[in-house]
């Protein structure tokens, strides 16, 4: 399937929840400009249709609950005490340890799917296709 750039930067909005593009976005994922810039097309594609076979390094989910049943999903980034954990939108939260009930690593991606994202699959060539060209 080919991609258009043209549409894929339109359709690229859908990343800037999680993702850096440019100078737009939000600091969770990979920062795509950079990210797009290592990979092959092929890759890019693979990447974005199926996130969870292959997790960028640094960006490894966790669920943590906590002692009043509330669950946060994010990367840590401290796992002392307290607990740095960093959710969607770049949220950043500081958890005491004694609040934690269970922590548990997650073996899914934090990245959504393209069916979750409302993309479709030349959605996602097209995307692939725009930050190639970046």
């Amino acid at each position: 399937m080919k991609g258009d750039a043209a549409r894929g930067k339109v359709t690229a909005a859908v990343c800037l929840g999680c993702h850096r593009l440019g100078d737009q976005g939000v600091d969770y994922g990979p920062n795509l400009t950079t990210y797009a810039k290592q990979q092959s097309l092929e890759t890019l594609v693979l990447n974005i249709s199926q996130p969870s076979n292959n997790i960028s390094h640094g960006f490894e989910g966790t669920r943590v609950v906590l002692d009043d049943g509330m669950v946060i999903t994010g990367m840590v980034l401290s796992s002392g005490d307290p607990l740095m954990i960093k959710s969607m939108g770049g949220l950043v939260q500081s958890i005491p340890r004694n609040r934690i009930k269970e922590e548990k690593h997650l073996d899914r991606s934090l990245m959504f799917t393209p069916a979750q994202m409302g993309l479709t699959e030349q959605g996602v060539a097209d995307i692939a296709t725009y930050l190639r060209s970046l």
